[in-house]
């Protein structure tokens, strides 16, 4: 399986965005730098990874980052009330 680049990740994140934009607020980061840094660690895990164990990988970050995204809308919509 080839490597995975970062700009490949990068595009497909902003692409997903424009259907579901994310909420970047006031936070003190561009944009770009996040994706950039993100895509950078997703890329570098993957493509150190052994090639049968990379799938695994990514679904169980793919879970955790789903649940951490569930938790911290959670506490949005507790805050606002």
């Amino acid at each position: 399986m080839p490597l995975l680049p970062v700009s490949v990740l990068i595009e497909l994140a902003e692409e997903m965005d424009k259907e579901d934009p994310i909420d970047w607020g006031m936070l003190p980061i561009k944009e770009k730098d996040a994706y950039n840094i993100v895509a950078e660690s997703i890329a570098e895990i993957y493509n150190n990874a052994p090639e049968e164990k990379r799938e695994i990988i990514l679904l169980s970050s793919l879970m955790r980052m789903s649940v951490q995204n569930f938790v911290l809308h959670a506490h949005d919509l507790q805050r606002k009330k």
